[in-house]
């Protein structure tokens, strides 16, 4: 996709929600028909203690989880191509501490009707060898699940989705807000314009291919780049990460506005608690871009 849609990066093991409603016309720049980005996948009216622990979410998408412990689990939802719903996928759902995925198709699996013998497998077996591909070993048997090959989203970029670890505490970002598709180009180039001020060096084509957070919870847009980057704001300000170690297995960051940095091992999910977001569950990024000691 144009954009690098903010799911692929994570689906693709680089890294890495309120019932959805349609986006009209109009509201985004070169868009001329309604687009309705509810999804099958997703809850329907999520309680209320769920949307209060994670404010930030969308919406959440419905897992069934195949064997907790291994944070293995499947999903059934609908899927987002260049803009349009292309289709229905039924996917394993992973969540380990470095990676995670929702893009490994079971249609094979389906189409044959032995889902359920799958998931047994997965259930008795044990995960073998690094994240990617996941691998299942049973006995003499491994099976290896890879991601599909065809790149989607499940809300075209316009809202953050999350999907809930099983012990309910944390959430993974699985998509998050793309600048472009929720913003008219004439937004884009203010928002760009304001940030330039203090970030000269920043591109605009760069800056198009960002996703909108608030980290810090100031009430103003960080923007991330998967990389990563993040341009972050402080008192008004808008301040870059910068990278200042990288090897094979690690990378560390420096936050402009505090003595802290921020390291973690790729790739690296975006996940939050509630009340902070990380980085691959090692890296606090609210706490770093907050300044300070």
């Amino acid at each position: 996709m144009k954009n690098k849609s903010r799911l692929i990066p994570l689906i693709s093991f680089l890294f890495i929600f309120l019932v959805s409603a349609p986006i009209f016309a109009g509201e985004v720049e070169g868009k001329s028909a309604a687009l309705d980005i509810s999804n099958i996948g997703f809850m329907d009216n999520p309680p209320k203690a769920l949307k209060e622990k994670f404010p930030m979410c969308d919406a959440f998408l419905k897992v069934k989880w195949i064997d907790e412990q291994k944070k293995i689990g499947y999903s059934h939802f609908d899927f987002f191509v260049d803009g349009k719903k292309e289709g229905q996928m039924t996917a394993l759902v992973y969540l380990s501490p470095h990676l995670t995925s929702l893009a490994m198709d079971l249609y094979q699996y389906q189409r044959n009707g032995t889902l359920q013998s799958i998931f047994s497998f997965i259930k008795a077996g044990k995960i073998v060898g690094l994240d990617f591909p996941l691998t299942i070993s049973n006995g003499h048997k491994q099976m290896a699940f890879y991601p599909a090959k065809r790149d989607f989203t499940l809300s075209d970029g316009r809202q953050i989705d999350c999907v809930l670890y099983p012990d309910g505490q944390t959430a993974w970002i699985a998509e998050t807000k793309e600048i472009g598709k929720i913003y008219s180009d004439q937004e884009i180039e203010k928002k760009y314009e304001d940030v330039k001020h203090f970030l000269p060096e920043l591109s605009l084509d760069w800056f198009k291919t960002s996703v909108v957070m608030d980290f810090n919870f100031d009430g103003n847009e960080e923007y991330y780049f998967f990389g990563p980057q993040i341009v972050y704001s402080l008192n008004d300000k808008y301040f870059s990460t910068r990278k200042i170690r990288a090897g094979y297995d690690y990378v560390e960051y420096n936050f402009p506005t505090t003595t802290k940095t921020c390291g973690f091992s790729p790739p690296a999910p975006l996940t939050t608690d509630g009340k902070s977001y990380f980085l691959g569950n090692q890296c606090n990024l609210t706490e770093v871009t907050k300044g300070g000691e």
